[in-house]
Order: structure tokens, then sequence, then C-alpha cells
């Protein structure tokens, strides 16, 4: 596991790639509150299960980003892909495998491909 506190981390935020973050509820949350001193701010954070209210930020922390249903989907991938939003890093976060929720059609492929440049898997310790 990628430490939040570890060159490797600061390394890969430095790279502004976008980051998925899985694993179990206190394992997922834990990593990003280690991890927040790191992000570049302004940083803006979304619980999904709420529904989206997107802003400009140099990073976006997006919780839950497996419980978007399919309008949020649309509109998260239409934020993304406006120029404006281009510099923004997306660190989400989810404990439901997205992969899966691809195969099965519960979520859009592209927007997947878009959130995760780099999957970290994060376990309780």
């Amino acid at each position: 596991m990628v430490s939040p506190c570890g060159s490797a981390w600061r390394t890969l935020l430095n790279l502004r790639v976008n980051v998925l973050v899985n694993g179990p509820r206190r394992a997922v949350d834990s990593f990003i509150r280690s991890a927040y001193r790191d992000l570049q701010t302004p940083v803006y954070r979304v619980t999904c299960r709420d529904g989206l209210d997107l802003k400009r930020a140099r990073t976006l922390v997006l919780r839950d980003v497996d419980l978007l249903d399919p309008c949020d989907q649309t509109t998260l991938y239409q934020w993304l892909a406006e120029p404006a939003n281009a510099g923004t890093q997306i660190v989400s976060t989810a404990t439901g495998s997205l992969f899966a929720a691809v195969a099965a059609n519960k979520f859009d492929d592209a927007l997947y491909y878009r959130l995760n440049s780099v999957l970290l898997h994060v376990q309780e310790s």
C-alpha cells in the first residue's frame, strides 16, 4: 500500500493524475484523512451519496463515487470534460468494486477510466 505520508504518494500527487482509492470504509476514510494535507489547495470535498455540487478546485475529493446514480455519473463526466476543469485532480473513493459495477452496466465505463488513472487498494491495519 502507498503510504499517504510517503514520498511515493507525494510524487503521485505532484503528477496530478486522478486517483481512485478503494477498500473498506474505515481504511478509505483513514487514508484520505492522513493524505489531506498533501493535496493541492483549494480542495473541495463532495459526498456522492448526497448528490453532486461541483465547484472549481485544484483537487476534488469525491467520497463514495460508487454510489453515483447514472444522471450524476453523466454530470461528473461532462464536468470533467470542460476545459476550465482540466487542471483539477480527482481523488475519488469507493467501498465497492467500480470495475464490477462497470461490468454490470451500473457505472459508466468512460467515467471509470477517467477516475481510475491510478487505483489504490487500502486495507485496515
